[in-house]
């Protein structure tokens, strides 16, 4: 029997992520491989000490309710295309990407499969960005899959 490998793949509600995991699908995965998307909903951080409780709350339903819409997507695309051991997973945090590193290491993931946003060099540098924390930080190979501009 072939062994199969755990996939992580990190997703959120952007046309970027959707790609990578068209991508995967299409081009990587194997029959018999465990995919586990895994969200992580935004996080406001200090900016929620200058919010209403009320705006806190809308925006946490409207976080969820993009989790679940995500979830939901996944899953039909999971199912289309055949995969036969799926798990999605929604971790909520205020640093994704060592959520994303953790999720990896407690469900022994051999490989993270995440889409890049691609912001510029200077943004990049300026605020960081989730998958270059990811790759610097991983235990495991990580793949990042950036969507042509054209």
């Amino acid at each position: 029997m072939a062994q199969t490998s755990t996939v992580l793949i990190a997703v959120d509600p952007s046309e970027n992520s959707d790609y990578c995991v068209h991508w995967y699908l299409e081009r990587i995965h194997k029959q018999g491989n465990k995919v586990i998307f895994i969200h992580v909903p935004e996080y406001w951080g200090d900016m929620a000490r200058m919010m209403s409780p009320h705006r806190l709350e809308e925006l946490w339903k409207e976080s969820q309710y993009k989790a679940k819409q995500l979830q939901e997507t996944y899953t039909k695309l999971a199912t289309t295309s055949g995969l036969t051991s799926v798990e999605f997973l929604i971790e909520e945090g205020n640093e994704p990407w060592d959520i994303i590193v953790k999720a990896a290491k407690t469900n022994k993931a051999d490989l993270i499969v995440m889409g890049s946003r691609g912001m510029g060099t200077i943004r990049r540098t300026l605020v960081g960005s989730v998958s270059d924390s990811v790759l610097h930080h991983s235990h495991i190979p990580v793949m990042i899959v950036h969507k042509p501009k054209h």
